[in-house]
C-alpha cells in the first residue's frame, strides 16, 4: 500500500509539471531567463605624442574609439606658419590615416596625414599630393616614406 502511495504521488507530480509547462507554453509566458550578453560599446582613449628638437615643436593629442581616431595636432616649426587644427581619421594595422583641418595665416585648411605606430613612437609619413576638392590627399598611399625625422614620442596627455 505505502509504495502504492509513493507510486500515485510521484505520477502526480510528473502531471503537474507536464500541465504547468504546457499551460505556460499556451499563454505564451517565458519559463527562462535570457542569459544572452550585450557587448559593452569600446572604450575611447586619449593618448598623447610629441616632437621637440632644436626650435620646433609638433603635438598631437588623439582620441582612438575602436579603429576611429580624433584629435588635435599643432605644428609650431622654426621659420614656418603655426598650424593647429584638429585630425579626423581611422587607425589601419598600424597606420594612422586622417583628414587635418587647421588654421594657418588666417586661412583654413585641410590636409591628409598620416602617421606609422612603432612601439610608443608615431612618425609622420610623406608622400606626393593632389589637390581633391577642397583638401589635399596624398595621390598614392602606397608611396608614404616614413623617415622619422620628426618622430613623436608617447608623453603623459596634459590636464
Amino acid at each position: 500500500m505505502k509504495t502504492t502511495l509513493i507510486s500515485l504521488l510521484a505520477i502526480g507530480a510528473i502531471l503537474t509539471a507536464c500541465n504547468t509547462k504546457t499551460a505556460q507554453e499556451s499563454t505564451g509566458e517565458a519559463t527562462t531567463t535570457d542569459t544572452a550578453t550585450v557587448a559593452a560599446p569600446p572604450v575611447a582613449t586619449a593618448s598623447c605624442y610629441a616632437y621637440t628638437a632644436n626650435k620646433d615643436t609638433v603635438t598631437l593629442r588623439l582620441t582612438a574609439n575602436g579603429s576611429a581616431v580624433t584629435g588635435q595636432l599643432a605644428y609650431k616649426l622654426s621659420g614656418k606658419d603655426k598650424n593647429t587644427g584638429t585630425i579626423q581619421g581611422e587607425m589601419k594595422g598600424d597606420t594612422l590615416l586622417a583628414d587635418y583641418k587647421f588654421m594657418s595665416e588666417g586661412t583654413e585648411s585641410v590636409r591628409q596625414v598620416a602617421f606609422l605606430k612603432s612601439g610608443d613612437m608615431l612618425t609622420e609619413g610623406y608622400a606626393a599630393a593632389k589637390q581633391e576638392g577642397s583638401r589635399m590627399v596624398f595621390e598614392n598611399t602606397g608611396d608614404l616614406k616614413f623617415n622619422g625625422n620628426m618622430a613623436l614620442k608617447k608623453v603623459a596627455c596634459p590636464e
